[in-house]
């Protein structure tokens, strides 16, 4: 099964080593090659300097629905090694998420990337079509009637500001589910230790108060 960490791996792609000015200010057609994570420019006054500085690096950004989204989304980007993000922002919820999604794209610039993580819950079909109807009004052309199952990515379109997207929706694009059943998907099968904790969470008797 494609993993949600190889969908976000293609959205993002790393940082650049290099940068390319045309019509930009003082500068008419630049290009430095081999940038560093820390760089020195020097020169005279008046020679673009300031105008470099005020380059505004692309921003990865990755809204999710709550705090154990948000958690599960680190640790699967930390062991996968997926590119530096910016911000992994949770919010309480699918219906405060799916709000936030025009926000954040307005509030974005070109060269941002804007991942999106989701869960179908009981339809698969509802939820693309509450997402795909939301970034559609924003501006994004030939978006698919259906989520791709390796992970739906949508490329900005030309002569816009908006950020390429990239949406994975729980568990794997093509099934009603949430969080816990990608992660189910994780356990090696068969596993004795699953199915021991699925049959005691299942015996719990209706009303339980929870324990800390």
């Amino acid at each position: 099964m494609p993993s949600v960490s190889e969908g976000l791996i293609e959205a993002m792609p790393p940082r650049f080593g290099g940068l390319e000015l045309q019509r930009f200010r003082a500068f008419r057609d630049m290009r430095i090659d081999g940038l560093g994570r820390v760089n020195l420019i020097t020169g005279r006054n008046n020679t673009g300097k300031s105008s470099v500085l005020a380059l505004r690096m692309p921003r990865r950004i990755l809204l999710v629905e709550g705090v154990d989204d948000e958690h599960v989304m680190k640790h699967i980007c930390g062991n996968h090694g997926i590119p530096h993000l910016d911000e992994i922002k949770e919010h309480g919820g699918a219906p405060n998420l799916l709000e936030s999604v025009p926000v954040r794209i307005k509030a974005s610039e070109e060269g941002d990337v804007v991942g999106i993580v989701i869960d179908a819950d009981t339809d698969m079909d509802a939820r693309w079509r509450s997402i795909r109807d939301r970034i559609t009004t924003m501006g994004y052309e030939n978006t698919p009637q259906a989520p791709t199952p390796e992970g739906t990515i949508i490329d900005p379109p030309e002569r816009t500001l908006l950020p390429r997207l990239g949406i994975w929706i729980m568990p794997n694009n093509r099934t009603d589910g949430i969080l816990e059943s990608f992660l189910r998907f994780l356990v090696p099968q068969p596993s004795a230790l699953l199915e021991y904790v699925e049959k005691s969470v299942s015996d719990i008797p209706d009303g339980e108060p929870p324990t800390h």
